[in-house]
């Protein structure tokens, strides 16, 4: 008789060898849930969230009431560009590092508790009442901290008590990373996620075709880790290539989203990082690397068009081929902090110059030179008005000075006594915390740093 022996098919073969045991899909499943569960949750407490404006604390608590004490606020929701007030003035030097700690300088006020108050530029604001004590000149009193009784020590935690907590991380001190390492990590975890998003996606197809092969579960074990490698790399080529330094709030989302695409896609990642390295590396050959064409330098604009005597207004100058400017004079004087933003966009520092109206010259590294007749005019000092022309003895008016040529760092006083928060806003607008002062009529006087001053007589009155 003949054999009996069942031939099975090749294609049943080839099946049976790639088809993995159902134990085996069940563990892998469980691996990747579980990794995709960690992951999110780290993302969670990583994810950089707004905590609500508060005050902790306010140390030291007291000071001369002529001002000029450096005080530290510890609290929670600051932002750059935040105003403190002690009662109705303005501190001084307003200092936001790190990220809970606000460092000021102290202005003068009324001997007795004022209330500590932050607004942000966001809108939000919140006060400490009786936060500060300013002192008589001379006297010291005590420190709050050893002396005080507790409920005076611990002055208004309780109002804090009922702020929100942030999301917990996996590790307790993922709330005291600093931003960057915050922003590393979660480009790290996005890039994990995209490539278990890619992991899932095959296994449950090539699981659903029944075509699943042992040999292919160590990749899929290892493509999270080689997604959040890759997405780690592109985020630091960014970072390196990126001119600008943005905050985590502003550049996260950008980040994260690349991170996504990079770990979903991690073939073609790789493809493009070869790209890179190889236009990075490689040596162009003899012959193959064409001369570019070099545009003579055309100066258009120049904005803003006036500044101070004194120097330090900072203009922007427009044209075509700038990219090579390596030299600005005004009036034949080298002008300073030259910043080639693009081809068509130069900014710069105007120097110190007589009144008048002068040339702006640009200059090439090949030494082609362009110029603007008379484009900048330097305007004498000069005030005009004040705005509002009257405001309380005890200080804290918030005014506004109009007059030409004001410059950087010049200063204003009011009936002689200096005035604090001096913003220069333009070479035609100065605005100003007016000083505590007593009743009736005060002169008003701009100094520049050149040692020039202007005065405005009986500019300001105190009622």
């Amino acid at each position: 008789m003949g054999s009996s022996t069942v031939v099975i098919p090749e294609t049943d073969s080839s099946v049976g060898r790639s088809y993995v045991s159902a134990q085996v899909i069940v563990l892998m499943t469980g691996y990747i849930v579980l990794l995709c569960s960690g992951l999110a949750y780290c993302l969670v407490g990583l994810w950089p969230s707004q905590r609500p404006l508060s005050i902790l604390s306010v140390k030291p608590d007291h000071g001369p009431a002529n001002g000029g004490t450096s005080v530290s606020i510890v609290g929670t929701g600051f932002t750059d560009g935040s105003l403190v007030f002690f009662g109705d003035s303005a501190a001084k030097m307003v200092t936001h590092k790190p990220e809970d700690v606000l460092t000021v300088e102290t202005p003068n006020g009324l001997v007795g508790k004022v209330p500590v108050e932050i607004y942000t530029p966001t809108g939000q604001k919140f006060a400490m009442t009786d936060g500060f004590t300013f002192d008589p000149d001379g006297q010291s009193k005590p420190d709050s901290s050893s002396s005080a009784p507790t409920e005076t020590r611990n002055l208004h935690i309780s109002s804090a008590s009922n702020i929100p907590k942030q999301a917990q991380p996996l590790f307790p001190w993922a709330l005291d990373l600093n931003s960057d390492v915050r922003l590393l990590l979660i480009v790290v975890v996005v890039g994990a996620l995209g490539s278990l998003i890619h992991v899932a996606r095959s296994f449950y197809w090539y699981v659903g075709n029944r075509n699943l092969k042992t040999s292919w579960l160590l990749m899929y074990f290892l493509l999270p880790f080689t997604g959040a490698g890759l997405a780690l790399l592109f985020f630091l080529i960014a970072r390196g290539l990126s001119s600008t330094r943005l905050s985590i709030e502003s550049s996260v989302d950008g980040y994260a989203a690349l991170a996504a695409l990079v770990g979903m896609f991690s073939q073609q990642a790789l493809m493009k990082l070869k790209q890179i390295a190889e236009g990075f590396f490689s040596v162009a050959e003899k012959g193959k690397d064409p001369a570019l064409p070099i545009l003579s330098p055309n100066l258009v604009s120049i904005t803003p068009s006036e500044g101070s005597t004194s120097g330090g207004t900072a203009v922007c100058i427009t044209g075509t081929g700038l990219k090579g400017i390596s030299h600005v004079t005004f009036g034949g004087v080298a002008a300073t902090g030259i910043l080639v933003k693009s081809d068509t966009s130069v900014t710069a520092n105007a120097p110190p110059h007589s009144p008048g109206a002068v040339d702006v010259e640009v200059t090439s590294t090949t030494g082609q030179i362009s110029s603007l007749k008379g484009a900048f005019n330097y305007a004498d000092l000069n005030l005009e008005s004040v705005e509002p022309t009257s405001g309380s003895a005890g200080g804290g008016t918030a005014i506004q000075i109009h007059g030409r040529g004001f410059g950087e760092g010049c200063g204003v006083e009011v009936g002689g006594v200096p005035a604090t928060s001096i913003m220069v806003l333009s070479s035609k607008l100065i605005s100003a915390i007016a000083p505590a002062r007593a009743l009736g009529v005060a002169d008003v006087k701009i100094t520049n740093s050149n040692g020039k001053s202007a005065l405005l007589p009986g500019g300001f009155s105190y009622t």
